[in-house]
Protein backbone atom coordinates (compact mmCIF):
# COMPACT_ATOMS: atom_id res chain seq x y z
CA UNK A 1 0.00 0.00 0.00
CA UNK A 2 1.41 3.40 -1.04
CA UNK A 3 1.67 6.41 1.46
CA UNK A 4 -1.31 8.19 -0.47
CA UNK A 5 -3.60 5.05 0.07
CA UNK A 6 -2.33 4.91 3.65
CA UNK A 7 -3.64 8.55 4.23
CA UNK A 8 -6.81 8.20 2.43
CA UNK A 9 -7.44 5.17 4.68
CA UNK A 10 -6.60 6.92 7.54
CA UNK A 11 -8.86 9.82 7.07
CA UNK A 12 -11.36 7.71 6.35
CA UNK A 13 -10.87 6.01 9.72
CA UNK A 14 -10.90 9.37 11.33
CA UNK A 15 -14.10 10.04 10.15
CA UNK A 16 -15.43 6.68 11.55
CA UNK A 17 -13.80 7.65 14.95
CA UNK A 18 -15.66 10.94 15.41
CA UNK A 19 -18.99 9.00 14.53
CA UNK A 20 -18.34 6.20 17.43
CA UNK A 21 -17.54 9.64 19.90
CA UNK A 22 -20.86 10.77 18.78
CA UNK A 23 -22.63 7.54 19.14
CA UNK A 24 -20.82 6.76 22.66
CA UNK A 25 -21.97 10.31 23.81
CA UNK A 26 -25.35 9.34 22.97
CA UNK A 27 -25.39 5.66 24.30
CA UNK A 28 -23.25 6.81 27.59
CA UNK A 29 -26.63 9.42 28.08
CA UNK A 30 -29.02 6.79 28.09
CA UNK A 31 -27.01 4.12 30.05
CA UNK A 32 -26.70 6.33 32.95
CA UNK A 33 -30.54 7.22 32.73
CA UNK A 34 -31.05 3.73 32.85
CA UNK A 35 -28.77 3.23 35.86
CA UNK A 36 -30.61 5.73 37.98
CA UNK A 37 -34.23 4.62 37.15
CA UNK A 38 -32.65 0.91 37.78
CA UNK A 39 -30.78 1.60 41.00
CA UNK A 40 -33.58 3.68 42.31
CA UNK A 41 -36.10 1.39 42.21
CA UNK A 42 -33.53 -1.37 43.37
CA UNK A 43 -32.82 0.43 46.40
CA UNK A 44 -36.49 0.84 47.30
CA UNK A 45 -37.00 -2.98 46.72
CA UNK A 46 -33.97 -3.62 48.48
CA UNK A 47 -34.46 -1.40 52.00
CA UNK A 48 -38.25 -2.65 52.38
CA UNK A 49 -37.91 -5.82 51.49
CA UNK A 50 -35.20 -6.34 54.58
CA UNK A 51 -37.63 -3.82 56.78
CA UNK A 52 -40.92 -5.60 55.89
CA UNK A 53 -40.26 -9.10 54.75
CA UNK A 54 -36.85 -10.36 55.82
CA UNK A 55 -36.51 -8.29 59.48
CA UNK A 56 -40.07 -7.80 60.59
CA UNK A 57 -39.01 -8.43 64.34
CA UNK A 58 -36.98 -5.43 64.29
CA UNK A 59 -39.00 -2.95 62.61
CA UNK A 60 -41.64 -3.46 65.36
CA UNK A 61 -39.28 -2.77 67.98
CA UNK A 62 -38.11 0.68 66.42
CA UNK A 63 -40.06 4.05 66.85
CA UNK A 64 -42.39 5.71 64.14
CA UNK A 65 -39.71 8.59 64.54
CA UNK A 66 -36.63 6.08 63.46
CA UNK A 67 -38.53 4.79 60.79
CA UNK A 68 -39.52 8.16 59.26
CA UNK A 69 -36.31 8.96 59.60
CA UNK A 70 -34.88 5.91 58.17
CA UNK A 71 -37.17 6.34 55.17
CA UNK A 72 -35.98 9.90 54.62
CA UNK A 73 -32.59 8.61 54.43
CA UNK A 74 -33.51 5.94 52.28
CA UNK A 75 -35.49 8.41 50.05
CA UNK A 76 -32.41 10.66 49.97
CA UNK A 77 -29.77 7.90 48.82
CA UNK A 78 -32.60 7.56 45.80
CA UNK A 79 -32.61 10.92 45.01
CA UNK A 80 -28.66 10.87 44.98
CA UNK A 81 -28.28 7.68 42.94
CA UNK A 82 -28.24 9.51 39.61
CA UNK A 83 -25.19 11.54 40.87
CA UNK A 84 -23.56 8.77 43.00
CA UNK A 85 -23.41 6.69 39.07
CA UNK A 86 -22.45 9.46 36.77
CA UNK A 87 -19.60 10.02 39.33
CA UNK A 88 -18.47 6.60 40.13
CA UNK A 89 -19.08 6.34 36.05
CA UNK A 90 -16.60 9.71 35.40
CA UNK A 91 -13.93 8.42 37.76
CA UNK A 92 -13.13 5.07 35.90
CA UNK A 93 -10.50 5.53 32.94
CA UNK A 94 -11.91 2.36 30.54
CA UNK A 95 -14.81 4.97 30.01
CA UNK A 96 -13.34 7.95 28.79
CA UNK A 97 -13.76 7.16 24.67
CA UNK A 98 -12.96 10.57 23.58
CA UNK A 99 -9.53 9.79 25.42
CA UNK A 100 -9.06 5.90 24.54
CA UNK A 101 -6.05 4.50 22.83
CA UNK A 102 -5.29 1.65 20.80
CA UNK A 103 -2.04 1.33 19.29
CA UNK A 104 -0.33 -1.08 16.74
CA UNK A 105 1.14 -3.20 19.41
CA UNK A 106 -1.45 -3.71 21.81
CA UNK A 107 -1.56 -7.29 22.78
CA UNK A 108 -4.67 -9.37 21.05
CA UNK A 109 -6.40 -9.69 24.95
CA UNK A 110 -6.96 -6.16 24.93
CA UNK A 111 -9.48 -6.44 22.11
CA UNK A 112 -10.94 -9.53 23.40
CA UNK A 113 -11.28 -8.39 26.90
CA UNK A 114 -12.84 -5.25 26.17
CA UNK A 115 -16.34 -6.61 26.35
CA UNK A 116 -15.86 -8.46 30.15
CA UNK A 117 -13.96 -5.58 31.48
CA UNK A 118 -16.03 -2.79 30.34
CA UNK A 119 -19.40 -4.76 31.66
CA UNK A 120 -17.40 -5.53 35.35
CA UNK A 121 -16.67 -1.83 35.50
CA UNK A 122 -20.16 -1.09 35.11
CA UNK A 123 -21.35 -3.10 37.20
CA UNK A 124 -19.44 -2.48 39.97
CA UNK A 125 -20.46 0.98 39.69
CA UNK A 126 -23.89 0.12 40.33
CA UNK A 127 -23.00 -1.84 42.95
CA UNK A 128 -20.94 0.55 44.97
CA UNK A 129 -23.90 2.79 44.40
CA UNK A 130 -26.33 0.30 45.71
CA UNK A 131 -23.82 -0.59 48.40
CA UNK A 132 -24.98 2.70 50.26
CA UNK A 133 -28.52 1.22 51.23
CA UNK A 134 -26.14 -1.51 53.15
CA UNK A 135 -25.05 2.07 55.24
CA UNK A 136 -28.90 2.63 55.81
CA UNK A 137 -29.39 -1.12 56.98
CA UNK A 138 -26.62 -1.08 59.09
CA UNK A 139 -27.27 2.23 61.04
CA UNK A 140 -30.64 0.72 62.45
CA UNK A 141 -29.07 -2.83 63.09
CA UNK A 142 -30.97 -4.71 60.39
CA UNK A 143 -27.54 -5.93 58.96
CA UNK A 144 -24.48 -6.29 59.98
CA UNK A 145 -21.07 -5.63 58.38
CA UNK A 146 -20.39 -8.48 57.17
CA UNK A 147 -23.61 -8.74 54.80
CA UNK A 148 -21.74 -6.23 52.20
CA UNK A 149 -18.50 -6.60 50.89
CA UNK A 150 -16.54 -3.40 51.71
CA UNK A 151 -14.84 -1.28 49.01
CA UNK A 152 -12.06 0.09 51.01
CA UNK A 153 -10.77 -1.20 54.28
CA UNK A 154 -9.91 2.18 55.33
CA UNK A 155 -13.47 3.26 55.44
CA UNK A 156 -15.36 0.76 57.12
CA UNK A 157 -18.83 2.47 56.36
CA UNK A 158 -18.27 1.91 52.69
CA UNK A 159 -19.81 -1.33 50.58
CA UNK A 160 -20.58 -3.01 47.35
CA UNK A 161 -23.49 -4.93 47.07
CA UNK A 162 -22.75 -8.38 46.95
CA UNK A 163 -26.01 -10.18 46.50
CA UNK A 164 -27.43 -11.92 43.07
CA UNK A 165 -28.25 -8.78 40.57
CA UNK A 166 -30.01 -8.85 37.49
CA UNK A 167 -30.71 -5.80 34.68
CA UNK A 168 -33.47 -4.60 33.23
CA UNK A 169 -34.27 -5.94 30.00
CA UNK A 170 -33.41 -2.52 29.10
CA UNK A 171 -30.67 -1.60 30.79
CA UNK A 172 -28.88 -4.80 29.27
CA UNK A 173 -29.70 -3.96 26.09
CA UNK A 174 -28.09 -0.28 26.37
CA UNK A 175 -24.52 -1.86 28.48
CA UNK A 176 -24.65 -4.41 25.05
CA UNK A 177 -24.69 -1.47 22.58
CA UNK A 178 -22.11 0.48 24.48
CA UNK A 179 -20.09 -2.54 24.50
CA UNK A 180 -20.57 -2.82 20.53
CA UNK A 181 -20.01 0.62 20.24
CA UNK A 182 -16.42 0.60 22.05
CA UNK A 183 -15.41 -2.27 20.41
CA UNK A 184 -15.46 -0.72 16.74
CA UNK A 185 -14.00 2.53 18.49
CA UNK A 186 -11.06 0.08 19.02
CA UNK A 187 -11.13 -0.86 15.94
CA UNK A 188 -10.96 2.67 13.79
CA UNK A 189 -8.29 3.69 16.39
CA UNK A 190 -6.36 0.53 15.91
CA UNK A 191 -6.61 0.39 11.96
CA UNK A 192 -5.45 4.34 12.06
CA UNK A 193 -2.01 3.62 14.47
CA UNK A 194 -1.50 0.65 12.46
CA UNK A 195 -1.53 2.49 9.30
CA UNK A 196 0.07 5.56 11.01
CA UNK A 197 3.03 3.14 11.87
CA UNK A 198 3.37 1.84 8.29
CA UNK A 199 3.95 5.68 6.97
CA UNK A 200 6.87 5.76 9.46
CA UNK A 201 8.26 2.75 8.29
CA UNK A 202 8.07 3.45 4.58
CA UNK A 203 9.57 6.87 5.58
CA UNK A 204 12.61 5.23 7.25
CA UNK A 205 12.92 2.59 4.52
CA UNK A 206 13.39 5.67 2.55
CA UNK A 207 15.74 7.36 4.83
CA UNK A 208 17.80 4.22 4.82
CA UNK A 209 17.70 3.20 1.14
CA UNK A 210 18.83 7.10 0.31
CA UNK A 211 21.84 6.90 2.58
Amino acid sequence: MTTNEMLNYINKYKLEVENSYVSLDIITDSLLEESKFFLQKKIKENIEFVVINSKPEITQTLSKSKLQQMKSEMNCLIEDADYLMKKLFYSKQSFNHREYVALYNDKVEKRDNIRSNIRKDIEVCIRSVLGNSGKILLKYEYIDSESFKRKDQKKADTFIYMYELEFSRRLEGIIERYIDEFEDLYDFLYKIDCLQRGIEQQVAKNIWEQA
